[in-house]
This record gives structure tokens, sequence and C-alpha cells, in this order.
């Protein structure tokens, strides 16, 4: 069925023909038969027209619709997943301040678990240089010069995970505390033989690493799951895995 708008678009060419009419000759026309044939097979196809572009429209607007709706879903679905990553994100953040947190109340730490804010006051007043060697992981811009006495600190999400102290060209940088990777952190802070004691109930190999600033004769075997512990006074205070 034809719609209001086809009717009144068809009523329009229709009062402009005789309009027009009227204009040209002073009268209204009288049309002749083959003109009203021609004029009904014109007006006929004008309408079958009109009704095309009608019914078409009435076609595109649901899916105009169904497109808009399905934008917004995704758009949706968008903002979920980014608060859904960052609410993981400051999970994660609350779990490692309180690991390290955990961490310093096992152990007088000097450097582990403070912010660099923190460091850089606490090294500024000792008269220490400090420097911040990685950073989430990724190595830092001039991090392979080495100055003795300074401390080299590893950043895990703005705090700091581990700090050595670099003993100067030629030799080995010296472990001070913390932990090459997170999931270390359940065995330092504690005795030597807790220590020990925990990692084996873990089904972690354990040895020692460090005793007091000396290096321990070890194997050159990498084993991914073995704790290798830095000792200070009877206490662990850094771990390395492999």
């Amino acid at each position: 069925m034809m719609g209001e708008s086809a009717r009144f678009r068809l009523a329009g060419i229709l009062v402009v023909a005789a309009a027009g009419c009227v204009a040209l000759t002073g009268m209204a026309c009288t049309p002749s038969p083959e003109h009203s044939v021609s004029s009904a097979d014109n007006n006929g196809q004008a309408l079958s027209e009109l009704q095309a572009d009608e019914s078409a429209a009435q076609e595109t607007a649901p899916q105009s619709n169904g497109s808009s709706e399905s934008d917004a879903d995704n758009a949706k679905d968008s903002a979920n997943d980014t608060d859904n990553a960052n609410e993981e994100e400051q999970n994660d953040m609350g779990d490692l301040a309180a690991q390290l947190q955990a961490v310093r109340e096992r152990h007088p730490f000097t450097w582990i678990g403070l912010s660099v804010a923190d460091a850089q006051r606490h090294a500024e007043e000792a008269g220490i240089a400090l420097r911040v060697v990685r950073i989430d992981g990724e190595r830092q811009d001039g991090s392979r010069q080495r100055q003795a006495g300074r401390i080299d600190v590893d950043v895990q999400q703005g705090l700091i995970l581990a700090a050595r102290e670099d003993q100067g060209e030629g030799n080995p940088l010296l472990f001070l505390e913390g932990v090459t990777d997170t999931d270390l952190l359940p065995f330092i802070g504690m005795s030597e033989d807790k220590s020990q004691a925990q990692a084996e109930a873990a089904g972690r190999p354990w040895r020692v690493h460090t005793r007091d600033g000396e290096g321990q004769m070890l194997t050159m075997d990498y084993v991914e799951e073995r704790v290798n512990a830095v000792i200070s006074d009877g206490h662990v205070v850094a771990a390395s895995g492999g």
C-alpha cells in the first residue's frame, strides 16, 4: 500500500503538470486520449518508483537500528574489558605491595619494598649513588655503565624488587637483597633453615649461592624451579631462580 509521503508526492506531480498546462495555453488543458494514456503510464511509473523508494527506506531503517545497537554492544564490551584489565592490574599491584610489606616485617631490609622516591631520598641522605636498572623487567638505557659503590635497583610496579651493589669494573655485582622474580618472595626474610624447609615443602630445590658476601662453589646446570639463596647473618636476604 502506498504511504502518505508517496501520495503527497504524486499529487504534487499532477498539480504541477496542470499548472504548467494553464501557464502555456492560458486555459485548462483537456488531454487527448493518446496523451491520457501516456500520462497514465508516466504516472504509473512514477508511482511504482515512489513505492519502491518507500519500501527500500523501510527495509533500511531496521538495519540501521540493528547496526547502531551492535556498535553500542561492542563499545560496552570494550569498556568492560578495559575495566576488567584495570581491576586485575590494581589487584596485582596490591598483591605485590602486600608481599613486599610482609617481607619487610620478617627482616629489616634497607631497599626492598621502598618506592623509587623513598629509595632515592634514602640514598641521598646516606651519600650513596642509586640507579634504576630495570623497570618491570625492561633494562634501562645506560644501565651497563659501572661505578663502584653504587646501588643498582630493579623496580616492579613502582616498588624496589631487588638491590645490588656495584663493585667496580671487572667485578661481579653483589646481590644485596630482593629477588629476581616475585614467586621467590616467600623464601626471603627468614632464617636459612626455615627458607630451605619452605622451599623443600613446595617441591623446589634449594641451595646457597652466597654466604656473607662469599660466593659458594656451584654446579653450572640450570634448574628452573631451584632457589639460589643469598645468606647474610643467618637470614636469606636475596634469592634468584635457576
